[in-house]
């Protein structure tokens, strides 16, 4: 904490960091913000070296010329620069972290900026660089480089840049609210055209694989930065001599506007989707079998259209129903019958209005007026059923009996002029009064007394008044 680099490096063949944490390299960590312009961050730098500066040319490490780096769950904040590794001929960085960095987070450097010199065979693994103030991840020179699982999270610039590389490939990452400013962290202009920049021919090795490889990346609240429009993959100058002029770009999600911009070279995109995406518009069968379909149409069409002409010169009553008489001229009609129009018999008012107003089962419609009627020479049941329940309840006429069942316990049976009442018991009324009905209404009743607790009568109007059946 506290320095220039927290690690430097030179011509050391193998390094190996695990497990270590870096603060204020290169920087106190103060002035960071977002909110600071060109200005301001350029007016910071320039005050490197003096005394009381809040900035130093240094970050988390540089490691240079080295034959394998490996580089494990190290975390870093409030530095100039993040990991830094130039020249280098292999290595891993797997599970690091930098925030709130001034340049970029992870840096492949090259030591002439070109693609003769960089690091080659590269392996970054879930890795997050958030709030920086520059590039997630830049790659200049070198080939067969590779960002896998890896996020971007609020970047001035690009997520991911490459310069002057080969064979680069960005898989399975998440980037977002990237490329959001037009100048990095020390004032001057950043790499931010495209939230994945490609770009840079100088001194390239054709490696007859592909510049750039980006699959299943998720490019979510993109910023415009340089471009003159929001862009996801943006790719500059090329070597459009060497046979790696190409890309693959499958499978990604972004909101950018523009979601391949080229701004020199034209770059072939190679589709490499297995199953391929269905080509656009039909095959030829299909197109062959529309075809068929149109020549029919138009036939039907044609008789149609002479058979609309031939209403051209009828002209009949205003607000009348149109139809064809037993020789097949046009008639007006004052009401329709219901040979003329199925299932619809006199219809007095407007057949909107009727079709509406019809009863319609599952609903509280009440019936106002008129029958409900079940007509046929069948037998005919009304049948109510509660899925809480074992037992329907029956509503039944019969050829010359009718009546009301409660499943096959109880009842009520009308045959002829008798009425059978069957079931296991029949039970009168409980009063503990005579009802003071009308006689005439009260005659041939009957009901039980249980005035007296343990004594109850059974009673019966003989018409004049209650008696009691002993």
């Amino acid at each position: 904490m506290n320095g220039a680099y927290g690690i430097y490096t030179r011509s050391v063949a193998i390094v190996k960091i695990e497990d270590c944490e870096f603060a204020n390299l290169g920087s106190s960590g103060g002035n960071h913000g977002f909110e600071r312009t060109q200005t301001q961050m350029a007016a910071d730098w320039a005050t490197q070296g003096s005394v009381g500066s809040n900035r130093s040319d240094g970050g988390v490490m540089r490691i240079r010329a080295r034959v394998d780096v490996i580089i494990r769950n190290c975390n870093a904040h409030s530095t100039l620069r993040g990991f830094r590794l130039q020249n280098c001929l292999q290595g891993r960085i797997i599970g690091c972290t930098v925030r709130s960095s001034l340049e970029s987070a992870f840096y492949l450097a090259a030591s002439d900026y070109t693609g003769a010199t960089g690091c080659s065979n590269f392996f970054i693994s879930d890795c997050r660089a958030e709030d920086v103030f520059h590039n997630g991840y830049l790659v200049i020179g070198g080939s067969d480089n590779t960002i896998v699982g890896c996020r971007a999270y609020n970047c001035a610039s690009s997520a991911v840049v490459g310069w002057h590389t080969q064979d680069l490939r960005v898989q399975g990452c998440v980037f977002d609210k990237c490329t959001h400013k037009t100048y990095i962290g020390i004032g001057g202009l950043g790499d931010a055209w495209g939230c994945v920049q490609f770009g840079g021919k100088e001194n390239i090795t054709d490696t007859s694989g592909y510049m750039l490889t980006a699959l299943n990346n998720s490019m979510l609240r993109c910023g415009q930065g340089r471009a003159s429009a929001i862009v996801a993959f943006w790719f500059g100058v090329l070597d459009e001599t060497v046979t790696s002029f190409r890309a693959v770009v499958d499978g990604n999600n972004t909101d950018a506007a523009t979601v391949v911009y080229k701004d020199d070279s034209d770059i072939p995109l190679t589709s490499t989707q297995y199953p391929a995406a269905p080509a656009a518009g039909p095959s030829q069968s299909e197109f062959d079998s529309l075809e068929s379909d149109v020549g029919d149409n138009t036939t039907a069409i044609a008789t149609n259209t002479s058979a609309i002409a031939g209403l051209g010169t009828f002209s009949g009553t205003a607000s009348k129903v149109v139809v064809t008489n037993s020789s097949g001229a046009l008639e007006t009609l004052d009401t329709v019958s219901k040979d003329q129009v199925k299932y619809l018999e006199n219809v007095g008012s407007d057949l909107n209005d009727s079709l509406n107003n019809r009863l319609k089962l599952d609903t509280t419609q009440l019936l106002t007026s008129g029958v409900l009627k079940l007509y046929s020479n069948q037998n005919q049941q009304i049948l109510m059923q509660h899925t809480g329940y074992e037992k329907d309840l029956k509503l039944y006429s019969n050829f010359g009996q009718g009546g009301l069942a409660w499943g096959s316990d109880s009842s009520v049976v009308f045959d002829g002029g008798r009425v059978s009442v069957n079931g296991v018991m029949l039970r009168p009324p409980l009063r503990t009064s005579d009802p003071t009905d009308p006689a005439v209404t009260c005659q041939g009743c009957l009901y039980v007394d249980t005035s007296t607790a343990g004594a109850y009568k059974l009673k019966f109007h003989d018409g004049t008044s209650w008696a009691t059946i002993s």
